[in-house]
């Protein structure tokens, strides 16, 4: 299963009439590609994490949903042609599905000994689909390289569904002071901090497939990624306001609040043991001005 959803789009005109556009994708893709897609730097990117989903659940995945190539003949060079014989394709796909039920029997072995998720869930990987949050400006390049015959069949099948994901949304035309917000239904204002930091969250979640936009979970969330002298800030990169001369970050056209929450916590003035959530809801609009 390859799939690409929008879930968020936004566009504003700077002073020359130039548009800017940012979208925000949901999708969900063989993990064997997922590599492919990182060498993409001008993306900025959230991952279901094989460390944070429980073991039972990741084999409930395997289990529900496995991944199975799209079959290509060996020859030289980096790709294939694709396999048509129906009796190979059934062939290969019965000792991929033998390879995926050895590997489950196999952690279930590491599970009973005690190991970590973050040991045993790695021999599952080959046969995982994994779920990503993608934010990005610029897109050309990224389909020229994947849309092509010389792509991966199941890389170049999801630049294809981006692609169209894309062309078929309509984006929100951003106004003065509004915010680009994943998950959140329309864009609000610089004021709208809670709605902020809520599609921070959401985004967040995806390391563990999940979605909970209740504010406990929220708070939980920010004061998780920002705790003690650590910042977990690749989730806060997809929030985003109109910012034509802005230098900072890989979304062209945009201020990223990363790069203000990163500016925020280093140079504001915090109480010991702080609640980050409460601080930044008490900043408000400020915040985006540090």
């Amino acid at each position: 299963m390859i799939t690409a959803k929008v879930i968020g789009d936004s566009y504003y005109l700077d002073k020359y009439e130039n548009p800017h556009r940012v979208t925000t994708l949901e999708l969900e893709y063989p993990r064997y590609i997922h590599s492919e897609l990182g060498t993409h730097r001008v993306f900025s990117r959230n991952s279901a994490s094989s460390r944070a989903i429980p073991i039972e659940k990741m084999i409930e995945l395997l289990e529900t949903n496995p991944v199975v190539p799209e079959w290509t003949l060996n020859q030289k060079g980096m790709s294939g042609e694709k396999v048509t014989d129906e009796q190979v394709i059934a062939d290969a796909s019965k000792e991929w599905d033998e390879a995926r039920k050895d590997m489950i029997t196999r952690v279930r072995k590491l599970m009973a000994l005690g190991i970590h998720k973050q040991n045993a869930n790695r021999l599952l990987e080959p046969f995982q689909h994994i779920k990503t949050i993608i934010t990005g400006t610029d897109w050309q390049n990224f389909y020229n390289l994947r849309i092509s015959e010389a792509a991966q069949p199941e890389m170049r099948k999801l630049a294809v569904k981006i692609r169209a994901a894309i062309e078929e949304s309509t984006p929100y035309a951003l106004k003065e002071n509004q915010v680009h917000l994943p998950y959140i239904d329309c864009p609000m204002g610089l004021n709208a901090t809670k709605s902020i930091l809520k599609s921070v969250a959401l985004c967040a979640q995806v390391s563990y497939r999940k979605e909970d936009g209740s504010e406990e979970t929220v708070k939980r969330i920010i004061n998780r990624l920002l705790s003690g002298d650590r910042i977990h800030a690749s989730p806060f990169e997809h929030i985003c306001i109109p910012d034509p001369e802005s230098t900072q970050g890989n979304l062209k056209g945009f201020t990223q609040l990363r790069h203000c929450v990163e500016h925020w916590k280093r140079f504001c003035l915090l109480p010991d043991n702080p609640d980050y959530y409460e601080c930044l809801v008490a900043t408000g609009k400020k915040l985006w001005n540090y």
